[in-house]
């Protein structure tokens, strides 16, 4: 829980290494509600043609940057909800869901054994729209129980490109998995040729840490399957 300058040169010099690639840049955890420059942040990165704005949040830029939410050119996800409990929904913030919309805003939950407990007594039409994603349960829920990995050649497509590369701001370099920032992913310099060789499936490998993953992966479309086991060589 800090507040974040963003060093408006590197984020100038990453974004122009991105440029060629059409790509949604996502500002998320931490908090991007605590970044002190966002509103800087985001106007630089609507300057590139081929990026779009993505920001993932715990409600906190609703209350500290609410223009956000009424630009419609800008992806705005909210994760909202701690959990769901047989009679109640543990929120973060005071707020309700976000309705229905042309804005490009959207509820994140997570489905939770709680939340088709839940589902089970209450109707959730306030969350039954088109503007809610629901994810499915992982392990970094505490109370998560392994009971299969997925196939080690799906883990081998996320390894080669993980859904959330992680351009870190503090240290200013490329995390290669989301889910292992804390615990230590393998790391890279951000350089011109780094980027390219991670949008075109080339900078990547298949770590350690990718053979005791137990998170659930998404699907992807056979184009992009083929994509990166051709660029792999899987």
């Amino acid at each position: 829980m800090r507040n974040l300058t963003v060093d408006m040169v590197f984020l100038k010099q990453t974004l122009d290494y991105f440029a060629p690639h059409k790509t949604r840049i996502n500002l998320l955890g931490g908090e991007p509600g605590l970044i002190i420059n966002l509103k800087e942040v985001i106007d630089l990165i609507q300057t590139y043609e081929n990026l779009i704005v993505n920001v993932l949040s715990n409600s906190l830029v609703r209350r500290r940057y609410p223009w956000i939410l009424t630009d419609p050119t800008i992806f705005y996800t909210e994760h909202l909800v701690l959990d769901f409990h047989e009679d109640s929904i543990e929120k973060l913030g005071n707020y309700d869901f976000l309705p229905k919309n042309d804005f490009n805003n959207y509820n994140l939950i997570i489905k939770t054994p709680n939340y088709f407990k839940y589902r089970r007594k209450h109707k959730l039409n306030h969350t039954d729209h088109k503007n809610t994603i629901l994810k499915d349960y992982n392990s970094r829920s505490p109370d998560y129980a392994v009971v299969h990995q997925a196939p080690e050649l799906q883990r081998r497509i996320c390894a080669a490109f993980p859904l959330v590369p992680v351009i870190d701001f503090e240290i200013q370099m490329i995390r290669h998995c989301s889910k292992k920032v804390i615990n230590g992913s393998r790391k890279f310099e951000i350089t011109k040729e780094n980027i390219d060789d991670m949008m075109t499936y080339k900078l990547f490998e298949f770590e350690q840490y990718c053979n005791t993953c137990t998170e659930s992966i998404s699907p992807r479309s056979d184009e992009q399957v083929l994509d990166i086991m051709e660029a792999g060589n899987v």
